[in-house]
């Protein structure tokens, strides 16, 4: 099923990335309100994770509302944050709803970091909710990620080995401490500043640190702004053409990056994000590309979606214009449209 592209608000973002230093929550509700991805309710932990699976859960969600739940399923400091995507879909919520939470998995997993998630699990019956179910399936988003399926095996292979030697302590991110330069934090805040609109990070040795840092303007070809040859988080900030300012985080980690390099980066953004928040930087879209030369248009379709969508339409006839069938006409297509409660 195609993503159903939704916006991830900053209140998710930020309640997320703080519940990893918040050892007392235990689940994070997110909702669907019109295109936006919003947060909903955090719970306090009770009881351990299998006790409280089967205790908070059924409590928080009705049996006509779909939801999201982000789930934590580790209780000791030292194993680093590890959360669970739960889809609550009951069969009484709309049909309309049950399309959009089963097409948006992606964009709330995208949007708040893929390494946090060690499981996904959809209900949509209170007695879903028993632990020994949950284990049974470990279910896995198989679906194209920044890792490949293979990528991820190694990636948990030494996280495991990380949490079990204690060589490494819990932070926001899990088992994997990231310092950030100070060269970053001053950027952050001439982006928020006004005085730069470009900031472009990556990862040295277990570091955050500053790659550029300058200014663009909407008619340049981001694409070649950024590095081809690294994997990066760029923040940009542009005016839409009805002059709206926009800013944008995207990950950037093109497919002939070495695979420790992706698995960094990927642990690192949750830290990146942080740093960001600290300055009072708050991004309106977070994205995702493993193509640079997809950068400029990832970005400018999203910062002028009406235009782009308009001029798709009226080059649309041309794109696809065929000669009429001998003697029947032109093919008609019958609309499909969801069904509705």
């Amino acid at each position: 099923m195609a993503r159903a592209n939704l916006n991830l608000k900053q209140e998710v973002v930020d309640a997320f990335v703080n519940s990893q230093d918040d050892q007392s929550v235990r689940l994070i509700v997110v909702k669907i309100r019109e295109e936006d991805l919003v947060l909903d309710s955090i719970i306090s932990k009770v009881g351990n994770a299998q006790e409280d699976f089967s205790g908070i859960l059924p409590q928080q969600f009705r049996n006509d509302t779909a939801s999201f739940g982000l789930f934590r399923i580790s209780d000791e400091v030292t194993s680093g944050a590890q959360w669970a995507l739960i889809a609550w879909v009951p069969d009484g919520c709309r049909v309309r709803d049950k399309m959009l939470y089963s097409s948006s998995r992606e964009d709330l997993r995208r949007g708040l970091g893929l390494g946090y998630f060690k499981f996904e699990y959809s209900a949509s019956l209170e007695a879903d909710f028993v632990w020994k179910a949950f284990i049974d399936s470990q279910v896995r988003n198989n679906t194209e990620d920044i890792l490949t399926e293979t990528e991820r095996l190694i990636l948990e292979e030494k996280t495991l080995s990380q949490a079990e030697s204690g060589s490494s302590k819990a932070t926001a991110l899990g088992v994997i401490p990231f310092a950030v330069d100070t060269t970053v934090h001053t950027a952050w805040d001439e982006f928020v500043q006004g005085k730069v609109n470009w900031i472009s990070l990556t990862l040295s040795g277990e570091s955050v640190q500053l790659e550029s840092s300058q200014q663009v303007t909407v008619e340049q070809n981001l694409s070649t702004v950024a590095r081809a040859d690294i994997a990066s988080f760029v923040a940009v900030k542009l005016n839409s053409s009805s002059g709206v300012p926009t800013s944008f985080f995207v990950f950037c980690c093109p497919e002939d990056v070495p695979i420790r390099a992706k698995m960094m980066m990927s642990s690192a953004k949750a830290t990146v994000l942080g740093s960001a928040k600290e300055h009072n930087a708050n991004f309106d879209r977070l994205l995702e590309t493993r193509d640079i030369t997809d950068l400029d248009s990832l970005v400018k379709a999203e910062l002028n979606p009406a235009s782009d969508s308009a001029a798709a339409t009226s080059q649309a006839p041309a794109a696809i214009s065929k000669p009429t069938r001998p003697g029947k006409g032109r093919a008609k297509v019958a609309k499909f449209q969801a069904e509705e409660d």
